[in-house]
């Protein structure tokens, strides 16, 4: 019969062996936070509205992330959700010029294939045109923001519907 020290000896290697590879993996999964810090919306036909989506994002993984798709929705006071269309970096720009409403431009937009360094916060832009009245964007419940990683990791933010602007 073995001794027992040899038993409570090979459990404590295999113990350090599990601890050492779950502190190894404890910043690998890709995980991208973030919050809306300003929204701003603007009529710019009957039947199209465009929104411009400021936010704060935190690359908290140990690895850089790199945007594979971005879906901006809005969900209106029913729950039903309609996806915009996004707006070009320089279309983004001619926006800008065109509507001096819509206020200054501070960041950039989020693109495809964007890459946010490893434990990094980064501020950027979401510009998106709804197929919506004006009045329906301003009755929304919320805006929400799905990005999806290279591979395929799917991250959402929301809008705190408490702190809505225009």
């Amino acid at each position: 019969m073995a001794r027992p020290w040899i038993i409570v000896a090979g459990l404590a290697v295999l113990a350090l062996l599990l601890g050492i590879a779950f502190y190894i993996q404890w910043d690998a999964h890709m995980a991208l936070e973030g919050r809306v810090m300003k929204v701003r919306t603007l009529n710019a036909v009957d039947e199209a509205t465009i929104v411009v989506l400021d936010a704060r994002l935190n690359n908290t993984a140990g690895s850089t992330y790199i945007v594979g798709d971005i879906k901006v929705e809005v969900e209106d006071a029913k729950g039903g959700k309609t996806e915009g269309i996004a707006v070009a970096e320089m279309d983004a720009d001619r926006v800008f010029a065109s509507y001096p409403a819509l206020g200054q431009r501070f960041n950039p937009n989020l693109k495809v294939r964007d890459k946010l360094p490893a434990k990094s916060t980064v501020d950027r832009q979401f510009s998106v045109q709804f197929p919506l009245r004006g009045a329906a964007v301003a009755a929304r419940k919320r805006l929400i923001v799905t990005v999806r990683e290279l591979d395929g990791l799917e991250s959402q933010i929301a809008e705190n519907p408490l702190m809505k602007s225009n």
